[in-house]
């Protein structure tokens, strides 16, 4: 199984965020995991890639952090270029995000490619600008 990667940006912030008044507006954690797994494609759920879990999000949420990223692979989610969104994996991200804004937090939406589809750039005649402000 992959392992996730927690990164933690934070701003000033008194000692014990979940006790204080007097907090930052944003105090965020980045939850890897989703864009991972580029071989065989889309991989495995829990085995080439993963999402965060609810005892995941539940620590930093219950320490008072407010933000979080989720990055994902943009060809996972909309596997043809202006297709619909893949049922499972929506659900997936869906889950998150109703988890963390259900406590009162914010997430952060990253399709996370490197600015790519399936290895096109975006902006080139193959990925135009306007199918990735479409998806």
């Amino acid at each position: 199984m992959m392992g996730v990667t927690i990164v933690v940006i934070t701003c000033q912030a008194p000692p014990s965020l979940a006790d204080s008044t007097d907090r930052p507006w944003y105090v965020g954690v980045n939850m890897a995991g989703a864009e991972f797994g580029k071989r065989p494609f889309p991989g495995r759920i829990n085995k080439d890639y993963v999402y965060p879990r609810r005892s995941d999000l539940d620590h930093f949420l219950d320490q008072g952090f407010n933000t979080f990223r989720l990055p994902f692979r943009w060809e996972r989610l909309q596997r043809k270029l202006g297709g619909k969104f893949h049922p499972r994996e929506l659900s997936r991200i869906d889950k998150v995000i109703t988890h963390v804004t259900g406590r009162g937090a914010h997430l952060i939406l990253d399709p996370h490619n490197y600015a790519k589809y399936f290895g096109k750039r975006i902006g080139s005649k193959e990925v135009p600008v306007t199918v990735f402000a479409a998806f």
